[in-house]
């Protein structure tokens, strides 16, 4: 992520050693103007699907974004809440990408931008419509997804507590 330098300004007034709080932090980057993409490797994990996923009633949108991606970010995890300082003011992955230790099972990944979201353009898409899924939803999928994009039904696998294909 590029960083931007147009609160520099602002930013060279905050002596070296001051720790911001969040509301300091947020009001000096402007937090309210990134876009968080936030994605994950695991299509499989009932948590996420419970989660993010309306309690598996909702969709799964599958995209590859090759790792090369330089907006890329893969989230690190640790039981240490990250200091908000100039440094990570002038650095906002550290803010953007670090989650507390008992969400790693997300094996999550986010793509960041200040005012604009990330475009997938020319990707391979597929659809994956949760266990819980309504017909009313279902139907209206099936009817306004192009036909160029791969649905594919999801089922719990009880045994193992996994999401799976149908």
């Amino acid at each position: 992520m590029q960083y931007d330098s147009s609160n520099d300004s602002e930013i060279d007034k905050i002596p070296l050693t001051v720790e911001l709080d969040f509301e300091e932090a947020s009001k000096l980057l402007k937090i309210q103007d990134f876009r968080v993409c936030s994605l994950t490797t695991k299509i499989d994990d009932v948590r996420l699907w419970a989660y993010y996923a309306d309690s598996c009633q909702g969709i799964a949108i599958e995209v590859e974004i090759p790792e090369s991606e330089k907006l890329l970010h893969k989230v690190s995890y640790s039981n240490d809440v990250p200091s908000i300082g100039l440094r990570s003011v002038k650095n906002q992955n550290s803010l953007f990408a670090t989650k507390s230790q008992e969400w790693s099972f997300e094996s999550e990944y986010r793509i960041v931008q200040k005012n604009i979201y990330y475009e997938l353009k020319n990707m391979n898409i597929k659809v994956y419509l949760g266990p819980n899924i309504t017909q009313e939803n279902k139907n209206s999928l099936y009817h306004e997804i192009p036909t160029s994009v791969e649905i594919i039904e999801m089922t719990l696998d009880r045994r193992n507590r996994k999401i799976i294909k149908k």
